[in-house]
């Protein structure tokens, strides 16, 4: 099984029923669930989370997938500036081929979610277990990366699928 490190923020994509993709419950075989197909959303904190962007930055030593309820292409926001308390997921990678990595907490996959944009007051929840899927994976600026992340901690889960575009830094 591939290992990823997991800083979150949010994603979404789809998968096959036949590939084991969740910790939730599948067919009573001891199968998983397929990860949803839906676009990625859920709740951090009790505050609904819908995924607006979603980026993988490659840099020199680690990838970092970022998912967010705002519009950003590579972490610069486009547009006005989001508000202060803005959503998001990151997920610290090591992956690097498609796939599907368990998440579990206090393992290298460092999985959060993230409330705020301003360093100073953001509040970081950990993750505490889940799943990240890749359809297909890329290094290559420009390309897109798809896959589904479930992920779970305190007062938080999303569940769901990505589109995500690669910048290199």
């Amino acid at each position: 099984m591939r290992h990823a490190a997991l800083f979150v923020l949010l994603l979404s994509c789809g998968t096959s029923s036949s590939v084991p993709t969740s910790t939730r419950e599948g067919a009573g075989d001891g199968t998983l669930a397929p990860i949803s197909s839906a676009p990625i959303g859920g709740t951090v904190r009790g505050r609904t989370f819908t995924i607006r962007s979603a980026s993988l930055r490659v840099e020199p030593t680690k990838r970092v997938l970022s998912l967010r309820e705002y519009d950003s292409v590579c972490g610069v926001v486009k547009g006005p500036l989001p508000p202060t308390d803005s959503l998001s997921v990151h997920v610290v990678l090591l992956e690097t081929g498609p796939g599907e990595t368990k998440i579990v907490y206090g393992d290298e996959h460092r999985a959060t979610f993230q409330i705020g944009i301003d360093p100073a007051t953001v509040q970081t929840i950990a993750g505490t277990g889940g799943r990240l899927r890749f359809d297909n994976f890329s290094t290559t600026a420009g390309d897109e990366v798809r896959g589904g992340l479930e992920l779970d901690g305190e007062g938080s889960n999303v569940r769901g699928s990505f589109t995500a575009g690669v910048c290199v830094k």
